[in-house]
């Protein structure tokens, strides 16, 4: 048989690498992966230049003006509201009323009384709004007369703030007057008058107690060792001590004048003092010694007519705004 002419030959020795290709282009770039784990905060840096000043705001509007003036008024006049006031707070103390005169008896001429003291006048706090520009009327109450003789005292005036209508913005009462016995009543004192608090009452023969509210009792009799009363005091308040005056001793002896119940703790002109004193038996009662108190009752007159009572204080007005 003859020989193959297609049969493999033994491998033939392998020849050296030929030089390499070029690059082929990038291919498409791959999906993010996911984000590493934070890392350490840098150290901080230098404080930078400080900036310019901006522009200045513009001003604001004015506040509401401050509680700090005030204005005493011890007799009547006209107040006007300065520009920005708008609230106003009134202390106003009514004027005290006159205490009664005493009396003696015609007929049986041993037969005296004392007239009753005067009442304190009110004394109110109030609160308004105010216009300013405006022009108030302010007025203060007069204190009441004594009685003369056999008669009872006046009324002591009203103290108050009033804008034109006539409208009150503000009003404090005065007190009522001490009162004086009739000759056919005579063997009664008088009774003390009402106000914020009252006069004491007078002596008979008998006695005065004291005028809370305005009512000064007494006892009916022929016991001439028995007092004329006090007039009430009123309350305290700062440093003051409202005293009523103290009532006569002895039969037909006056009582004494109420005393205001208060006052404002930052005035201080004098407003110190008590109610009018009563007249001893054949003297005068003295008369109110402080604004808005109220006059002592005249003593009974031994072997003439009775004495006159003393006057009531007159009040006042105070505006703090």
């Amino acid at each position: 048989m003859g020989k193959c002419c297609y049969c493999r030959g033994p491998r033939g020795i392998k020849g050296s690498d030929g030089p390499t290709g070029s690059t082929g282009s990038a291919g498409p770039t791959g999906s993010t992966g996911s984000a590493g784990p934070t890392g350490n905060t840098g150290s901080t840096g230098p404080t930078g230049n400080t900036g310019s000043t901006g522009p200045a705001g513009s001003t604001g509007s004015a506040g509401p003006p401050s509680l700090t003036s005030i204005t005493i008024f011890t007799g009547t006049t006209g107040f006007f509201v300065p520009s920005n006031v708008t609230l106003i707070t009134a202390y106003c103390q009514g004027g005290g009323g006159g205490g009664g005169g005493g009396n003696r008896s015609l007929i049986t001429p041993d037969l005296v009384a004392g007239g009753g003291g005067g009442g304190a006048g009110d004394y109110t706090e109030s609160v308004f709004i105010a216009i300013p520009g405006e022009t108030l009327t302010i007025n203060v109450g007069i204190g009441g007369g004594g009685g003369s003789s056999g008669t009872g005292g006046t009324a002591g005036g009203d103290s108050s703030v009033e804008r034109v209508g006539p409208t009150f913005l503000a009003i404090a009462k005065g007190g009522e007057p001490g009162q004086s016995l009739s000759i056919s009543d005579v063997e009664n004192g008088g009774n003390g008058g009402a106000g914020s608090y009252g006069g004491g009452g007078g002596s008979p023969q008998g006695s005065g107690e004291d005028g809370i509210g305005g009512l000064g009792t007494y006892v009916s009799g022929f016991n001439s060792n028995i007092n004329a009363g006090d007039g009430a005091p009123g309350n305290i308040s700062g440093n003051f001590l409202f005293q009523g005056g103290t009532g006569g001793v002895g039969s037909g002896a006056g009582g004494g004048g109420g005393a205001p119940t208060k006052v404002p703790e930052y005035i201080s002109l004098g407003l110190t003092g008590s109610g009018g004193q009563g007249g001893q038996q054949g003297n005068p009662g003295t008369s109110a010694s402080r604004y808005g108190a109220g006059g002592g009752g005249g003593g009974g007159g031994t072997g003439g007519a009775g004495r006159p009572g003393g006057n009531g204080n007159q009040g006042y007005v105070v505006l703090v705004y």
